[in-house]
């Protein structure tokens, strides 16, 4: 009995994704449970962008369905319906500007700040390498840093 019940849900799964390969936008219509399905939303979001509004708000906080979402709107309406966490991430903000460069208004105002320049797009760029540069940076100093007084090399005295 199991197998036949997740071979129907496999089943509806692939009939599911065909819609919203075929239309982004057949999402609005799907229950809550695949609202909330990654591969749903990828799916419907890379066809139609703006399906990101359909979406589950858990979804819409995950950063693999927004830059799909994002990076392929080109009206920059997607990002109203971004998290408020993920209009603070510059990758995010980046992809958007892209598409759609009036998507900053809608980037939290400690980007639009980075971003104050003739060219944004280039500021923003250059902030996320930053960025990517000081956590390699922290994650080399944290391996190379001795963990306690026992790993640090002693001199001994004369006396």
């Amino acid at each position: 009995m199991e197998g036949q019940i997740s071979s129907k849900l496999q089943d509806e799964k692939e009939m599911v994704l065909v819609s919203v390969t075929r239309n982004g936008y057949n999402i609005e219509d799907l229950s809550d449970h695949w609202k909330d399905d990654k591969e749903v939303a990828l799916k419907a979001v890379t066809n139609k962008p703006l399906a990101l509004h359909s979406v589950s708000e858990r979804l819409k906080d995950d950063k693999d369905v927004v830059l799909a979402a994002v990076s392929h709107d080109f009206t920059g309406f997607a990002i109203e319906d971004v998290s408020m966490r993920l209009r603070n991430d510059k990758e995010v903000i980046l992809a958007a500007m892209k598409a759609n460069i009036d998507t900053l208004e809608q980037a939290s105002m400690d980007i639009q700040i980075i971003c104050d320049d003739l060219n944004p797009i280039t500021r923003l760029e250059e902030a996320v390498k930053f960025e990517k540069v000081s956590a390699n940076m922290n994650g080399l100093k944290e391996k190379l840093k001795p963990k306690g007084m026992d790993e640090l090399p002693r001199r001994k005295m004369k006396i």
